[in-house]
């Protein structure tokens, strides 16, 4: 709040739709019916209809987040000790912004 960032409150047992989950996760609704579907994901059935508690989709948002991180970090280092950034060149009357 002194950073002037918005906070919002919501119960530990918060609980949503696939479809507010996907929203959350930036994919379609499809995609994390299938990521519940493979286990990745934790829920449970309320008649036909899967649901989600919020703070489980925040803890798989973050640990996807790590894991794409670490694998950008893997592909930069890999392309660094390849040589790939060395052989970089802008084109003529470019810079580097």
């Amino acid at each position: 709040m002194s950073h002037g960032q918005t906070i919002t409150l919501v119960p530990d047992n918060q609980v949503i739709t696939t479809q507010r989950a996907a929203d959350i996760l930036g994919c379609r609704a499809h995609s994390s019916s299938s990521s519940l579907r493979g286990g990745l994901m934790a829920h449970h059935r309320v008649g036909n209809q899967r649901r989600i508690y919020l703070r489980d989709v925040l803890e798989f948002a973050k640990k996807r987040d790590k894991e794409r991180l670490s694998a950008l970090d893997l592909l930069a280092r890999d392309a660094f000790e390849a040589g790939l950034y060395e052989r970089n060149v802008f084109p003529e009357g470019g810079s580097e912004e």
